[in-house]
């Protein structure tokens, strides 16, 4: 029956699985390059940021350039300190992939000093391996400049293995909740029915019928519960209105057997006078 309640909370159920497999699939494919993108930006912000609270708290050069190297070394990023004074730069990791060519940084180097930006970000294909790479920069103060760098490695196989792998999820997630949606609202269904058909023959006035109150489910015990007061009322009436029929047919064959007999005998006495 199409608005029977199984129907519906079977419905419903195998509906809420598509939807958290339209999420999934949004999220983990159509979403999972800009996402990529957003964590690699926060990362280099966390850096840049670590840089450059070190260079707030160092007490020598030499002890910046300490820190800066051992936060390269965690984070596996490409970190470049520029000394605009001396006009050298202190590289760290410089044979990755995550560092640009020297002519894309120095370009883009001298572009960010000339803006005169406190911070900044950018991205670039990296002439050297042919990626995309991110690059914060920071101005700390007006000798020294921070740019920390990071390549965007192609996830384009990480999608399509993903992809792979989330249809094999939706086809066996679907059939799982085909599965344990029908049982979960055959189990729901299952009391209501009882209790409709129980309720049937309550209303048609038959013999005294006795409902079988569950006992897993609150809402449908309470129901089952009230049918029963309900039910055991009624047949406190019923027997009220068979007692009031009884005393009340009483009280009128009484008198009127009486009126009969008079008027029995009054035919007998006098049915020769007109």
């Amino acid at each position: 029956m199409k608005n029977s309640i199984r129907t519906k909370i079977w419905r419903y159920l195998i509906l809420f699985s598509i939807f958290i497999l339209v999420f999934l699939w949004i999220f983990q494919i159509v979403l999972l390059p800009s996402y990529y993108e957003s964590s690699k930006t926060k990362e280099l912000d966390s850096v840049v940021l670590s840089i450059s609270r070190s260079y707030k708290k160092s007490q020598t050069q030499k002890e910046f350039f300490l820190d800066v190297s051992n936060i390269a070394h965690k984070s596996g990023i490409c970190i470049i300190v520029s000394d605009t004074f001396s006009n050298t730069d202190y590289a760290t990791n410089s044979l990755s992939k995550e560092c640009l060519s020297e002519d894309v940084f120095n370009q883009y180097k001298q572009k960010f000093i000339r803006s005169d930006k406190e911070k900044d970000h950018f991205l670039t294909i990296n002439p050297l391996f042919k990626n995309k790479t991110l690059i914060n920069s920071l101005k700390l103060d007006d000798k020294f400049y921070v740019f920390a760098s990071s390549s965007l490695v192609p996830i384009d196989s990480t999608i399509s293995i993903l992809r792979k792998q989330l249809i094999l999820v939706t086809i066996l997630v679907l059939l799982l909740a085909l599965i344990i949606s029908y049982f979960i609202s055959k189990k729901l269904s299952n009391p209501i029915i009882k209790l409709t058909n129980a309720t049937k023959k309550f209303g048609k006035q038959e013999e005294h019928q006795a409902f079988d109150i569950p006992d897993e489910f609150f809402e449908i015990t309470e129901l089952a519960k009230t049918l029963e007061y309900a039910n055991n009322e009624v047949a406190q009436t019923d027997e009220l209105r068979k007692e009031l029929m009884a005393n009340v047919s009483h009280d009128l064959k009484t008198p009127l057997t009486m009126i009969k007999a008079y008027a029995e005998m009054v035919r007998d006495l006098t049915y020769k006078d007109k």
